[in-house]
């Protein structure tokens, strides 16, 4: 059976052409306002739209699968994204411009993650030089031997034991906010990361330069 995986673009500040390699099982794509131009030029059908419209290229109008938001409203597009994604049927997520290149967004985006717990475990964020993945479970991840990873708690972790990393940890209580597990370096080809059910974190993983 295959899984339902979503690529959801978001809007970027850069204007140039997007250039990203996309994953081979997606089976439907959404679009977050200006997301729409990149996805469009990437020769991509688009199934739903979610946006306020202002940094479209392109005329829309409503249907059951354009939902076009006030461009006066209290909350932001990818705001409105993320609640809809909550209520669909996906086993997998790939986000793509997710912090947008504005710092104001990048914080906004990525604490708003503690609010979407149905997320976990299934979201990848794709950035130019890295990939962001959300867990709120113990999990393990490949890589390679000497390549670069950080471990971002979004909340207070409790037990967190890393294994197969040059800087190992055993069963520490780690507060977000510190620096405590970012610049780790993977020891072998498999991480284990283990801590206590429902404690949010991001585990950021660096493409390997070639």
């Amino acid at each position: 059976m295959n899984l339902e995986h979503y690529l959801v673009f978001f809007q970027r500040e850069d204007k140039d052409m997007i250039q990203i390699s996309l994953p081979d099982d997606y089976t439907k794509v959404i679009a977050v306002d200006g997301g729409l131009n990149d996805a469009l030029s990437l020769g991509l059908n688009v199934d739903v739209f979610v946006g306020d419209c202002d940094s479209v290229n392109v005329p829309l109008e409503s249907s059951e699968n354009v939902q076009i938001y006030p461009c006066e409203k209290d909350f932001l597009d990818g705001e409105g994204a993320l609640e809809f994604l909550k209520f669909q049927n996906f086993e997998k997520l790939t986000f793509f411009s997710f912090f947008q290149g504005r710092w104001d967004m990048t914080f906004t985006h990525l604490l708003s993650l503690v609010h979407y717990l149905e997320f976990a475990n299934k979201l990848e964020i794709r950035c130019s030089q890295s990939s962001i993945f959300y867990f709120n479970k113990s999990f393990q991840i490949a890589g390679k031997r000497d390549q670069k990873f950080s471990i971002i708690p979004l909340a207070n972790v409790k037990n967190l034991s890393i294994i197969g990393a040059k800087y190992s940890l055993k069963s520490e209580d780690i507060e977000s906010g510190r620096g405590t597990c970012l610049s780790n370096i993977f020891d072998s080809n498999l991480l284990r990361v283990d801590f206590s059910d429902e404690c949010p974190i991001l585990i950021e993983v660096y493409k390997v330069r070639e």
